[in-house]
Protein backbone atom coordinates (compact mmCIF):
# COMPACT_ATOMS: atom_id res chain seq x y z
CA UNK A 1 0.00 0.00 0.00
CA UNK A 2 1.60 3.48 -1.09
CA UNK A 3 0.84 6.49 1.55
CA UNK A 4 0.45 9.75 -0.69
CA UNK A 5 0.86 12.90 1.09
CA UNK A 6 -1.81 15.74 0.28
CA UNK A 7 1.48 18.32 -0.58
CA UNK A 8 4.60 17.54 -2.44
CA UNK A 9 7.94 19.40 -2.46
CA UNK A 10 7.90 22.57 -4.64
CA UNK A 11 3.52 23.02 -3.79
CA UNK A 12 2.67 26.23 -3.69
CA UNK A 13 0.41 26.51 -0.49
CA UNK A 14 -0.67 28.95 1.93
CA UNK A 15 -0.67 28.81 5.43
CA UNK A 16 -2.87 29.95 8.46
CA UNK A 17 -1.33 32.17 11.17
CA UNK A 18 -2.18 34.58 13.72
CA UNK A 19 0.34 37.35 13.60
CA UNK A 20 1.37 40.14 16.53
CA UNK A 21 1.17 43.38 14.99
CA UNK A 22 2.19 46.91 16.77
CA UNK A 23 -0.81 49.66 16.09
CA UNK A 24 -1.26 53.30 17.20
CA UNK A 25 -4.46 55.07 17.77
CA UNK A 26 -4.72 58.70 18.49
CA UNK A 27 -4.36 59.89 21.82
CA UNK A 28 -7.20 60.41 23.67
CA UNK A 29 -5.83 63.23 26.55
CA UNK A 30 -4.08 64.94 23.78
CA UNK A 31 -6.36 64.54 20.51
CA UNK A 32 -2.58 64.48 18.84
CA UNK A 33 -1.53 68.60 20.59
CA UNK A 34 0.91 66.44 22.59
CA UNK A 35 0.32 69.17 25.68
CA UNK A 36 -1.83 69.19 28.44
CA UNK A 37 -3.43 72.29 29.74
CA UNK A 38 -3.49 71.99 33.55
CA UNK A 39 -5.25 74.98 35.82
CA UNK A 40 -4.34 75.54 39.27
CA UNK A 41 -7.44 76.54 41.75
CA UNK A 42 -5.75 79.96 42.05
CA UNK A 43 -6.48 80.37 38.34
CA UNK A 44 -3.10 79.60 37.12
CA UNK A 45 -2.47 77.92 33.79
CA UNK A 46 0.77 75.74 32.52
CA UNK A 47 1.14 73.16 29.93
CA UNK A 48 3.02 70.20 30.53
CA UNK A 49 3.91 67.10 27.76
CA UNK A 50 1.18 64.56 27.70
CA UNK A 51 1.75 61.66 29.66
CA UNK A 52 -0.50 58.99 28.17
CA UNK A 53 0.99 59.45 24.34
CA UNK A 54 4.48 59.15 26.06
CA UNK A 55 6.52 55.89 26.17
CA UNK A 56 9.06 55.62 28.93
CA UNK A 57 11.71 59.07 28.87
CA UNK A 58 11.00 59.90 25.00
CA UNK A 59 8.77 62.63 23.99
CA UNK A 60 4.95 62.74 23.71
CA UNK A 61 3.79 61.36 20.06
CA UNK A 62 0.10 62.16 20.00
CA UNK A 63 -0.79 58.52 20.04
CA UNK A 64 -0.87 55.45 22.16
CA UNK A 65 0.81 52.16 20.62
CA UNK A 66 -0.46 48.44 21.52
CA UNK A 67 0.06 45.66 19.94
CA UNK A 68 -2.52 42.80 18.65
CA UNK A 69 -3.27 39.45 17.02
CA UNK A 70 -3.98 39.53 13.54
CA UNK A 71 -4.80 36.61 11.32
CA UNK A 72 -2.58 36.13 8.57
CA UNK A 73 -2.20 33.83 5.73
CA UNK A 74 0.86 33.57 3.73
CA UNK A 75 1.78 31.77 0.48
CA UNK A 76 5.15 29.51 0.94
CA UNK A 77 6.78 26.70 -0.59
CA UNK A 78 6.78 22.86 0.58
CA UNK A 79 10.41 22.13 1.18
CA UNK A 80 10.43 18.91 2.43
CA UNK A 81 7.65 15.75 3.48
CA UNK A 82 7.74 13.81 6.45
CA UNK A 83 5.28 10.81 7.57
CA UNK A 84 5.37 9.54 11.29
CA UNK A 85 1.91 6.78 11.33
CA UNK A 86 2.30 7.63 15.44
CA UNK A 87 1.83 10.93 15.09
CA UNK A 88 -1.61 12.99 15.26
CA UNK A 89 -1.05 14.11 12.21
CA UNK A 90 1.12 11.49 10.50
CA UNK A 91 2.05 14.21 7.88
CA UNK A 92 4.13 17.11 8.13
CA UNK A 93 6.11 19.47 6.04
CA UNK A 94 9.29 22.26 6.24
CA UNK A 95 8.57 25.16 3.60
CA UNK A 96 11.19 27.03 1.93
CA UNK A 97 11.11 30.33 3.41
CA UNK A 98 10.84 29.19 6.85
CA UNK A 99 13.76 26.96 6.72
CA UNK A 100 14.32 23.29 6.43
CA UNK A 101 15.93 20.79 8.80
CA UNK A 102 15.84 23.36 11.59
CA UNK A 103 12.73 25.61 10.92
CA UNK A 104 9.13 25.53 11.34
CA UNK A 105 6.77 22.48 11.19
CA UNK A 106 3.37 22.61 8.93
CA UNK A 107 0.65 20.10 9.64
CA UNK A 108 -1.63 18.97 6.79
CA UNK A 109 -4.78 19.32 7.86
CA UNK A 110 -4.03 22.43 10.24
CA UNK A 111 -1.63 25.08 8.81
CA UNK A 112 -2.09 24.62 5.19
CA UNK A 113 -4.28 24.95 2.51
CA UNK A 114 -4.55 24.53 -1.24
CA UNK A 115 -6.69 27.96 -1.63
CA UNK A 116 -6.21 31.23 -0.39
CA UNK A 117 -10.11 30.95 1.19
CA UNK A 118 -9.51 28.03 3.16
CA UNK A 119 -6.16 29.49 4.53
CA UNK A 120 -7.99 32.38 5.27
CA UNK A 121 -10.97 30.96 7.02
CA UNK A 122 -8.95 28.88 9.28
CA UNK A 123 -6.74 32.16 10.01
CA UNK A 124 -9.75 34.00 11.16
CA UNK A 125 -10.71 30.89 13.70
CA UNK A 126 -6.92 31.06 15.71
CA UNK A 127 -7.54 34.58 15.86
CA UNK A 128 -10.59 34.05 17.74
CA UNK A 129 -9.78 30.98 19.59
CA UNK A 130 -6.38 33.22 20.52
CA UNK A 131 -8.71 35.98 21.63
CA UNK A 132 -10.73 33.55 23.72
CA UNK A 133 -7.67 32.63 25.39
CA UNK A 134 -6.46 35.60 26.14
CA UNK A 135 -9.65 37.00 27.24
CA UNK A 136 -9.61 33.40 29.69
CA UNK A 137 -6.49 34.14 31.08
CA UNK A 138 -6.86 38.09 31.82
CA UNK A 139 -10.52 38.62 32.29
CA UNK A 140 -11.79 35.08 33.55
CA UNK A 141 -13.19 35.05 37.41
CA UNK A 142 -10.21 32.65 38.23
CA UNK A 143 -8.04 34.97 37.33
CA UNK A 144 -9.19 37.66 39.23
CA UNK A 145 -11.04 39.37 36.12
CA UNK A 146 -14.00 41.00 38.52
CA UNK A 147 -10.64 43.02 39.84
CA UNK A 148 -9.10 43.36 36.39
CA UNK A 149 -12.79 44.54 34.73
CA UNK A 150 -13.56 47.19 37.81
CA UNK A 151 -9.88 48.95 37.06
CA UNK A 152 -10.28 49.13 33.30
CA UNK A 153 -13.45 50.40 33.66
CA UNK A 154 -12.95 53.31 36.31
CA UNK A 155 -11.77 56.33 35.87
CA UNK A 156 -9.21 57.10 38.71
CA UNK A 157 -5.32 56.21 38.57
CA UNK A 158 -2.63 57.84 37.00
CA UNK A 159 -1.85 54.61 34.46
CA UNK A 160 -5.02 55.74 32.34
CA UNK A 161 -3.31 54.55 29.17
CA UNK A 162 -3.26 50.67 30.41
CA UNK A 163 -6.86 50.91 31.54
CA UNK A 164 -7.50 52.33 28.16
CA UNK A 165 -5.91 49.10 26.19
CA UNK A 166 -7.24 46.48 28.60
CA UNK A 167 -10.74 48.07 28.36
CA UNK A 168 -10.37 47.83 24.27
CA UNK A 169 -9.36 44.36 24.80
CA UNK A 170 -12.23 43.77 26.91
CA UNK A 171 -14.51 44.60 24.78
CA UNK A 172 -12.64 42.53 21.48
CA UNK A 173 -12.55 39.66 24.06
CA UNK A 174 -16.63 40.01 25.31
CA UNK A 175 -17.55 40.21 21.23
CA UNK A 176 -15.79 37.17 20.25
CA UNK A 177 -17.08 35.18 23.07
CA UNK A 178 -20.78 36.22 22.59
CA UNK A 179 -19.90 34.58 19.01
CA UNK A 180 -20.59 30.71 19.06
Amino acid sequence: MKIQSKYNRGDSVYCADTIYNKNKIACPDCLGKLKWKITFADGEELEIACQTCREGYGESSGFVSYREHQPNVKLLTIGTTRYNEEDKEPFSYMCEETGIGSGRVYYENKDLFSTKEEATKRAEEMYVERMKEIGKNNFSKRFGGTKELEEALSTFGYGRKEKMLKLKQFREWIELSSTK
